[in-house]
């Protein structure tokens, strides 16, 4: 167990080529969904955009999903990172 976020080896992982994705357990039971962590890690790292679309993209490349499935998400991250990108140029 981390004293904290940012205390977390996942930026060094990730640059070192290990696949890494953030995840939340049970929403339900904790009150805490993947935004609410990807928020964290972005606050705690100051990660850029890119940087979370990784590990976003990431998480679905790892995810058992079927091969069409995972096309779909992936192409729908790939629109809503743009149209962020678009916003975050302003």
């Amino acid at each position: 167990i981390l004293p904290s976020v940012a205390a977390h080896p996942l930026l060094r992982l990730d640059a070192a080529g290990v696949l890494v994705s953030v995840s939340s357990d049970n929403a339900e039971m904790f009150g805490v969904d993947v935004a609410d962590e990807l928020s964290k890690v972005r606050d705690a790292f100051d990660a850029d955009l890119d940087t979370v679309g990784r590990l976003c993209r990431s998480s679905f490349e790892s995810a058992w999903l079927d091969d069409v499935e995972r096309h779909r998400y992936l192409t729908e991250l790939d629109v809503a990172l743009s149209a962020a990108a678009r916003i975050d140029e302003r």
